[in-house]
């Protein structure tokens, strides 16, 4: 161990979220940390009794959020919606579970938020979606639009599918995924949860792709969990009232 960020406000999440968001700015060669500090008191201190509706946009079969389809009712959270821009395995998912699925190739997403915003939906999560969301978009939604990347951002910010793992077998000790809020700059958005994997000398692609979607899997039902207690402030929403008056002045 060779050296300590710490953070220092009110709240533990936010807290925790900072570091993370800025730790990157230290590197060299061999460094990893972990990426699990101050998470199970979290986890432990989480309001199980607010009950929050999620929605899903999806290019793919949607193999990371199929234990969160499983188990709603033990986390007090109903999936409300799917859409999906391709015809895959997801929107099978959907109707397997008695979920309002959509099917809209054009990506058109005035209409993505007409349908959305029928739904009032606490969280938004893209599983493998394949598109950019445009600036409109990701500001109606800001602090609600998640995406789950599966490698450590940033290092591998703009890379997707095989190759990100092929880069990572070749050059890390760790792999992992990465929950970030989205932006209309790709895998740009703050990150608010990780989850790390270390890599094992027998690690193929394929095998690394498969232990990889697990840990989507938990870390988007920790953070629903985590998100559960977290208090959503102006500042949170990208409202800064002391900038604000500073600008005013």
């Amino acid at each position: 161990r060779v050296y300590s960020m710490a953070y220092y406000g009110e709240n533990l999440q936010y807290c925790l979220e900072k570091i993370y968001n800025n730790i990157n700015k230290i590197s060299y060669e061999g460094m990893y940390y972990r990426r699990d500090i101050g998470l199970k008191y979290l986890l432990d201190n989480t309001d199980m009794k607010k009950k929050l509706k999620i929605g899903i946009i999806s290019s793919s079969r949607g193999t990371s959020i199929k234990k969160l389809l499983e188990i709603q009712k033990d986390i007090n959270i109903e999936v409300k919606l799917i859409i999906s821009n391709k015809k895959s395995l997801i929107l099978d998912k959907g109707k397997e579970y008695k979920i309002d699925t959509f099917y809209l190739p054009d990506n058109n997403y005035y209409k993505m938020i007409n349908i959305i915003d029928i739904y009032e939906l606490d969280m938004i999560f893209a599983v493998g979606y394949k598109n950019i969301f445009p600036d409109y978009f990701c500001e109606r939604y800001y602090n609600k639009l998640f995406n789950i990347h599966p490698s450590l951002l940033p290092k591998y910010k703009g890379m997707y599918g095989d190759s990100i793992h092929k880069e990572v077998l070749a050059n890390e000790i760790f792999s992992g995924c990465t929950l970030h809020k989205i932006t209309s700059e790709v895998d740009g958005g703050d990150i608010v949860l990780q989850k790390q994997y270390k890599l094992r000398i027998n690690d193929t692609i394929n095998i690394l792709k498969d232990e990889i979607q697990k840990l989507e899997s938990e870390c988007i039902i920790e953070y629903i969990k985590l998100f559960k207690s977290k208090s959503i402030t102006y500042k949170d929403s990208g409202v800064d009232i002391e900038k604000g008056n500073d600008f005013t002045k």
